[in-house]
């Protein structure tokens, strides 16, 4: 099982969780930068807003626990802006292979460093690999945002944060949860 199925299986059988999206782009048989496939997962609380730094670290800490990420961005809060958190899953899903051959017909170029009697072999492999991203965000209308329009992907100010906690203790609570 991939690291990215057992991922995916995690976040939707989690219940205190709802994803919102999941930007998939496979740039096979090519690579951007280092991935050949990226997923990138966005999820939030399924009710409700998280609006402490710590609380939203342990749930996302608590996302996939059989696997551990190779790299983290940990949720932290400053005066007027939370730091968003994200967890990073690389995996090798196949390998590349190149082969170089040159074959010099100019008998004085036979000498050039790398060719014996005039001919060249080089090859090598490498992995190809994919990025799976989870961004956990403070509620549903921030990760809905982030998805579809890129805004507050790495950064919420504490008067947005606290806009919410207020709309839902209102009236329009039904258009965040």
């Amino acid at each position: 099982m991939t690291k990215l199925s057992q991922i995916k299986k995690a976040l939707e059988e989690n219940p205190e969780i709802i994803i919102i999206a999941a930007k998939d782009i496979n740039y096979l048989p090519g690579k951007d930068g280092f991935f050949s496939h990226t997923v990138d997962f966005f999820v939030a609380p399924r009710t409700g807003t998280i609006s402490t730094a710590e609380e939203l670290q342990t749930l996302m800490m608590s996302l996939i626990p059989e696997i551990k990420p190779t790299s983290v961005d940990n949720f932290r809060e400053e005066t007027d802006y939370m730091y968003l958190g994200k967890l990073y899953f690389d995996e090798c899903i196949g390998t590349r292979a190149a082969q170089v051959n040159i074959v010099l017909i100019d008998r004085d170029m036979f000498s050039t460093e790398g060719f014996v009697d005039g001919i060249f072999n080089q090859g090598g492999t490498e992995d190809v690999k994919r990025r799976v991203w989870v961004r956990l965000y403070p509620n549903v209308r921030t990760a809905m945002l982030s998805a579809e329009k890129g805004i507050d992907q790495f950064v919420i100010s504490r008067n947005k944060l606290n806009k919410f906690k207020k709309l839902e203790k209102g009236r329009f609570s039904k258009f965040f949860t």
